[in-house]
Formats: C-alpha cells, structure tokens, sequence
C-alpha cells in the first residue's frame, strides 16, 4: 500500500501505560475480525444480487418463451426497476471496496506498531495490486457482472417488445 501520512491516533505507549502493547493486539485482532466479516459480507451482497438477477433472467426468458403479448410500458417499468437493481448491485460493490480499501489500510498503520506485519508483506509481495503476474484484484472484474446484467435485461427487454414469438 502507498505510504501513509496520518497515524492511527489515540495515546502513544508512554502515555497510554504498561498495557498498551497487550490491547494494540487485542484492537488489531478485532479489526482484522472485522475486515474479515465485512468482506463475507461483501460475498453475501454478491451472491444475493447474483441469485436475483439470475431468477429474473429465467422468468424473463420463460415469459418470453411462452410468447408473451402484453403491453410494451410493463415491459419498459420491469426494465426500469431491474436496471436499478443492477446499478444499486454496482454501487454497493463499489462502497464494500472503499470500506475493504479504508481498513486494510488501518490494519497496516496498526502492524507498524507490532512486531510482525503480515498483512502489510502480503501486499507487498502481491505487488501491491499494481502487478497482474502477481495479483489481480477480484474488484474490477465484480464491478462489470451488474453492467453484463443490465445489459442481459436490455436485451431481453427488446426481444419481449420487438420480436414476440
């Protein structure tokens, strides 16, 4: 990760007593739980969108399938509110790895305070991410399935429209 300006803040050791070092680990172990959960959350998020979307794209093609003949506005509302499903799937991708970004770069400030730095070597050994022989982050390619979905809903959209069966 990029060098830091800021610390951690809060008391340093001498201020702070003989316990600091025993609760910088203790705080660094819940934070790194943290970041954990919320990327098992960020997987969750994922896989509900992707249920979703996917059930969608069944029901359309089945009505399809079966020469739907409705009105096109139905069609259009649907379009409408599933593309803003996609593109609140989209966002929240894009707020998980803002989060995930925020603290993975708090846990590295915090391993500057203790004797070891796994997470920090991780990345420096992955190329901090700027290297795809050695890593290529999962997030630009997340970013894309909304998009690729939309774009599936579209098409689908037009096809019930323009070309009944």
């Amino acid at each position: 990760m990029e060098e830091e300006s800021l610390e951690i803040g809060g008391l340093n050791s001498e201020k702070y007593g003989q316990k600091y070092q025993d609760h910088l680990i203790e705080q660094y172990k819940l934070y790194v739980e943290m970041a954990d959960r919320m990327s098992n959350k960020r997987t969750q998020t994922n896989s509900f969108f992707l249920g979703l979307c996917t059930a969608l794209i069944a029901g359309g093609a089945a009505v399809y399938g079966k020469g739907y003949t409705g009105p096109t506005v139905v069609i259009l509302i649907a379009l409408l509110a599933i593309l803003v499903l996609c593109y609140t799937w989209w966002r929240l991708i894009i707020s998980y790895r803002q989060l995930n970004s925020a603290k993975y770069r708090i846990i590295v400030l915090l391993e500057r305070h203790l004797p070891a730095a796994p997470y920090s070597r991780e990345w420096n050994i992955l190329g901090e991410g700027k290297s795809p022989e050695l890593y290529r982050p999962l997030s630009g390619l997340e970013c894309w399935v909304p998009l690729m979905f939309a774009i599936l809903f579209v098409l689908l959209a037009v096809c019930l429209a323009l070309f009944p069966l």
